[in-house]
């Protein structure tokens, strides 16, 4: 006789059946595709949702290989992994993989698979869980060609995005921004003492302190930069950011927008305008200098016939006074001299060419200050002179930058007049790419108000100054492609300052 079935085994069965049922359902009613698998890859069973992601109807699959649905490509991992799940070296599979539909489409899905054992813990079969992951992978898509077509026009506008977390200190930043910055992109935090090499520790603290100041004010930032680059060039740039709070950490979002191009657009139209200038003054003086050259070419010519006779006669007397003679033959050379610096004047001033000669500067400024010790203005004047022993090679017209010279150092001997002090000191330093000369006097200063019109024709402070002289000057040193300026020294006096650029090697 068998065994008598109990009431329990019933109980037992029907809760077996239950859980049965459950599982069909969910089973059958996931949202996912659900596949058992034999330990050596072939379906054993597959729910609805499986075939609405292969394409393949039940008995299409049941019975056949993984290869079915996998795409070829990825055979061999997919083998690899099934081996090792079946002989548990692997807790469970899990990885986005693509499979190949019905209709032959290739479609995106997540895939995961484990290992499910029998009662006595030996392996019975693999479930795998499919997810269509389409809509993901469009987005990702989606976001990386967003992405893609972003920095295209970030390079093409030159600005880049940047992002500093105020409670690191540290700052991330697009490919553009480091292209921008100089430096090389990655996608780990920045710290912002990386930022020196390009930006120097000037400019850097200039930052941090604008960053404290929008951070105070909830407000913008917005600042100018000079940055250099790896290679020595320069770059100019606009930083543009607002504060802002992110998952509760405050940031501070913002954009580099590369402004090279309209500085240097500003600068060009900043130089040509200075040559417009520069040639409006030449015109003027060319003009001017024709006038003078005519009305004082006379006046000259008796002045030299007059001192040649006086120098004749004096030679033919019995004794002549070796000092008279000295003097006759210095007013001579004087007068033959000023005769050629008008004669040069006017052929520049209608050229606006500058003579193409070695200028020995040290030569040509004791020259000037020799000259400037014969007048009678500068009698008690001490004209001290402090060349910078380095050689400096310059070209141009020595006689011009002489006049230019003994002009200043004659106007700042005149400008000591009453002083207690009376002294000019004129003084070179070689720079990298040109000369500095400076023209210094311990006189009273130049009243704030005149600078503007300093350099303008016919101004002058003297009641018998022509206003010509500084105005030639300037002229002259930026025909030679120099500088020149003035400013007050704050120990007292004036100091007249101007640039001589340095020639290149032949």
């Amino acid at each position: 006789m068998g065994r008598r079935i109990s009431d329990d085994d019933i109980e037992a069965l029907r809760r077996l059946e239950r859980a049965e049922e459950r599982y069909r359902a969910v089973f059958e009613q996931a949202g996912v595709g659900v596949g058992l698998l034999s330990l050596d890859g072939v379906y054993l069973e597959v729910n609805d949702r499986s075939g609405e992601l292969t394409g393949y109807a039940r008995e299409e699959v049941v019975g056949h290989s993984f290869k079915l649905i996998c795409n070829p490509p990825d055979w061999e991992v997919t083998a690899g992994a099934i081996a090792a799940l079946a002989e548990s070296r692997i807790p469970y599979y899990s990885a986005d993989r693509v499979i190949r539909t019905k209709s032959g489409e290739l479609r995106p899905v997540h895939a995961t698979a484990n290992l499910v054992r029998k009662p006595d813990g030996t392996p019975d079969h693999i479930i795998s869980i499919l997810q269509d992951i389409s809509d993901r992978v469009e987005a990702e898509r989606a976001l990386t060609e967003s992405e893609k077509r972003l920095r295209l026009a970030q390079e093409a506008a030159g600005v880049g995005m940047w992002e500093i977390d105020l409670t690191t200190d540290t700052a991330r930043q697009s490919p553009q921004s480091a292209r921008l910055f100089g430096m090389e992109w990655h996608e780990a935090p920045y710290t912002l003492a990386e930022f020196e090499a390009p930006l120097g520790s000037a400019q850097l603290a200039r930052v941090r302190d604008a960053i404290t100041q929008a951070v105070r004010a909830r407000g913008p930032l917005e600042m100018t930069l000079t940055l250099c680059l790896p290679d020595g060039s320069e770059r100019w740039v606009t930083l543009q950011g607002r504060y802002d709070r992110y998952d509760g950490q405050p940031r501070m979002l913002g954009l580099t927008i590369d402004i090279t191009r309209e500085v240097e657009a500003q600068a060009q139209l900043r130089e040509a305008h200075d040559k417009l200038l520069r040639v409006a003054r030449l015109s003027a003086m060319g003009a001017m200098a024709s006038t003078l050259a005519h009305e004082l070419n006379q006046p000259l010519s008796a002045i030299a016939n007059f001192v040649e006779a006086s120098r004749a006669r004096i030679r033919m007397g019995p004794d002549p006074d070796p000092a008279i003679v000295e003097a006759l033959d210095q007013a001579r050379a004087q007068t033959l001299r000023a005769g050629d610096i008008i004669r040069r004047i006017r052929a520049f001033s209608v050229s606006g060419d500058v003579a193409s000669e070695a200028i020995d500067l040290a030569a040509v400024i004791r020259a000037a200050c020799d000259s400037v010790r014969q007048l009678r203005l500068a009698a008690g004047v001490a004209i001290q002179i402090d060349i910078d022993p380095r050689p400096a090679r310059l070209i141009g017209d020595p006689l011009q930058i002489e006049q230019v010279v003994a002009n200043l150092a004659r106007n700042a001997a005149e400008a000591t007049q009453g002083c207690p002090e009376r002294t000019v000191t004129v003084s070179t330093r070689l720079r990298a790419r040109d000369v500095l000369v400076r023209v210094r006097d311990t006189g009273r200063g130049i009243a704030p108000c005149a600078f503007d019109t300093l350099f303008e024709p016919f101004y002058t402070s003297k009641e018998t100054g022509t206003g010509l002289g500084l105005p030639i000057c300037r002229t002259i040193v930026e025909a030679h492609g120099g500088r020149l300026w003035a400013e007050n020294c704050n120990s007292g006096g004036a100091e007249f300052s101007f640039t001589l650029p340095m020639a290149e090697e032949p």
